[in-house]
């Protein structure tokens, strides 16, 4: 290991150090908090030891480059492009033709390189994949590694059959979210519990998929995992709004539910992003060496013209990776509506427009800088040949081309001769394919053609109450969803409220006639919603104490007003800080809990219930603020109630 350290340029000092670490390495075994005597490790190296798994990497390179420089192995090629190995710790995975004679030279080479360095290999666990069918069966017969149709690597089956990546990959996957999603269905677990867990259990899982498989996946597919995810976040039970609502994003008064098919479309739409490193004698060092065996399988066309051009235009592809990607792109524009033909499609090399393909006269366009349709346009408008010329010395010969090119423009972007606009989906399709937080930024640009409006919901408030609710007021209610609580269960009673998921008596006799619509506790009016949170004469003492309480700590006069109560914003409160306006919030929400702990009764909530309520639940503040090192906060927040509550008699 050290002369392979030095070999590959690491400096003396830092190879001493490995050596002091690894010539005499000792370790020990902790059972509960006892510890055993330290004793010597002859093999291996420290459990977690962080260094070693790069170690590891340098210290197997030499195998890969003894494997890549024996000529009787003979690689994959592709294009001009040879594949040999892949490696990932110890996982490799090799690429061989003729394997009748490479594989013999390959098992002297890793035999001779093992007798070096210790290195050993369990041929038994090792896996044999022949893409053809006219190998000798003998010596089929005299491998020391199983000979299959599959092979798993770094999770991902990978069949001899690409037919089967959809059912022994995505289908596989459904297949153990189901069994998930059984075993999570006894956890006594709330709505926001459950949607945390698809974010964070099975989400990632599905992604992993989409980042390395990219093939077809229709509507159908995901409306299967649907059809498994929303049960459970529903609880077995009837779900009483859109989907739409639980994946809006938290600002938008959502719970952010993961919608698979975006992240589908992220995780190709982020690969997509290489292509435009596919433009025709423009590709760099750089360049990913599958984007230019992906860029061999098209032919009349281009990569960045397949993503950006018509994709009715018909051109041969002969990759079925590259084909699955148009398709999946073409879906992208589809479900958000966005332009057949974008202004960055590629002049030279495009499919959609013909004379691009047979006159090498464009190539010249590109090589003076004119690559895409957006470099015609000068100052927003569709340059003219004369503007062209003097920024690109473009020849007077080529004044026909330009009027070929003009009238293929003309008919397939939007606004000639203006620039049009265009979405943020471009924009990250044109940003380095490396930057970070890109799937997720494909998430939220998708998110935004989310069909998420709440205003029949605001409507439906206003024709109760009787009253106008502002558009600013709605949209900062919805905000504030998820900061009135750190507590998820408060956080839900909101997203109820606001989004009317409540059983009203009004609702349930429209479900269930023999059911009364008279509220419970009067006896006298229709059970509505704004009845039971707020009109009810029984709720009118519990209301005004509520609202005197809070006009007595702020010194103010906190009229009792439906918005506040069951929306937590209103611009009355506006005179108030933003610390009050926490506590108000906050207090409006437990006023809420109290009165669906009695929903189904006709106990009348008291005020002091409440009291006692909001007061229990400091502690629980006070460790919010404590974890998050905002413990001045808390008293900034708290310290006007807590002083009230000490005036008052003892509870």
């Amino acid at each position: 290991m050290l002369r392979v350290l030095e070999k590959f340029g690491l400096g003396e000092q830092f190879r001493s150090w490995v050596d002091m670490i690894y010539r005499h390495p000792s370790s020990f075994i902790l059972t509960n908090q006892d510890r055993s005597a330290p004793f010597f490790l002859h093999r291996g190296t420290r459990q977690g030891c962080p260094l070693s798994p790069l170690l590891f990497a340098i210290s197997i390179e030499p195998l890969a480059i003894a494997i890549r420089n024996e000529p009787s192995i003979d690689p994959v090629r592709l294009g001009n492009i040879k594949h040999y190995i892949s490696l990932y710790a110890d996982d490799v995975v090799l690429f061989l033709s003729n394997p009748e004679r490479s594989v013999p030279v390959l098992l002297d080479v890793v035999r001779s390189f093992g007798e070096i360095s210790g290195y050993t290999i369990n041929w038994q666990k090792s896996e044999f994949v022949a893409l053809t069918t006219n190998l000798d069966v003998d010596f089929l017969k005299v491998l020391p590694f199983k000979i299959t149709d599959r092979l798993k690597y770094l999770g991902v089956t990978l069949p001899k059959d690409p037919k089967l990546i959809f059912k022994l990959n995505y289908l596989e996957q459904v297949e153990k979210l189901k069994i998930d999603v059984e075993k999570w269905r006894a956890l006594p677990i709330s709505m926001v519990g459950r949607i945390n867990v698809i974010k964070m259990v099975s989400l990632p899982k599905f992604l992993y998929l989409f980042l390395n498989l990219p093939i077809f996946l229709n509507k159908q597919f995901f409306k299967v995992i649907d059809s498994v995810v929303l049960p459970f976040v529903w609880g077995f039970k009837t779900h009483r709004i859109s989907k739409v609502h639980l994946c809006k994003s938290k600002l938008k008064g959502g719970f952010a539910l993961p919608v698979f098919q975006f992240y589908y479309w992220a995780a190709n739409a982020r690969t997509l992003a290489y292509w435009q490193e596919g433009y025709k004698k423009i590709k760099s060092a750089d360049t990913p060496p599958w984007v230019v065996i992906e860029s061999g399988g098209v032919e009349n066309s281009s990569l960045p013209a397949l993503l950006f051009s018509s994709s009715n235009s018909r051109t041969k592809v002969n990759n079925f990776i590259v084909s699955n990607c148009v398709k999946i792109f073409s879906q992208i524009k589809k479900g958000c509506g966005l332009p057949d033909t974008s202004i960055h499609t590629p002049i030279y090399g495009n499919h959609a427009f013909p004379p691009s393909c047979l006159d090498a006269s464009f190539d010249i366009w590109t090589q003076k800088g004119i690559i895409t349709l957006k470099d015609l346009y000068i100052d927003r408008q569709f340059a003219s040949f004369t503007q062209l010329q003097n920024k690109f010395s473009l020849p007077a010969s080529h004044f026909f081309h330009y009027l070929q090119i003009r009238n293929y423009v003309r008919q397939s972007i939007a606004n000639f001769p203006s620039l049009p606009e265009e979405g943020s989906i471009f924009t990250l399709l044109l940003s380095s394919p490396d930057s970070k937080k890109l799937v997720s930024g494909f998430v939220k640009a998708f998110s935004e053609y989310l069909n998420s409006k709440s205003d029949f919901l605001k409507m439906a408030w206003e024709e109760e109450l009787g009253l106008l609710i502002g558009d600013e007021v709605w949209e900062r209610s919805l905000c504030m969803i998820h900061s009135c609580s750190i507590n998820a269960r408060h956080q839900l009673i909101q997203f109820k409220v606001l989004h009317r998921l409540h059983y009203s008596k009004t609702k349930l006799h429209r479900i269930f006639p023999s059911i009364s619509s008279i509220c419970d506790r009067c006896k006298l009016g229709e059970g509505s919603l704004t009845h039971l949170f707020w009109t009810c004469p029984k709720l009118y003492n519990y209301w005004l104490n509520i609202f005197n309480c809070f006009s007595d700590i702020y010194n103010c006069t906190l009229e009792p007003d439906p918005i506040i109560a069951l929306f937590g914003s209103s611009s009355s409160l506006l005179h108030l800080s933003s610390a009050a306006q926490t506590t108000v919030l906050f207090g409006m929400v437990i006023a809420k809990k109290i009165i669906l702990t009695l929903w189904k009764t006709d106990i009348v909530p008291q005020f002091k219930m409440w009291l006692t309520e909001l007061t229990a639940l400091l502690h629980m503040e006070r460790i919010r603020y404590i974890l998050a090192d905002k413990l001045s906060n808390f008293f900034d927040v708290w310290q006007p109630f807590l002083d009230h509550v000490l005036k008052q008699s003892p509870i």
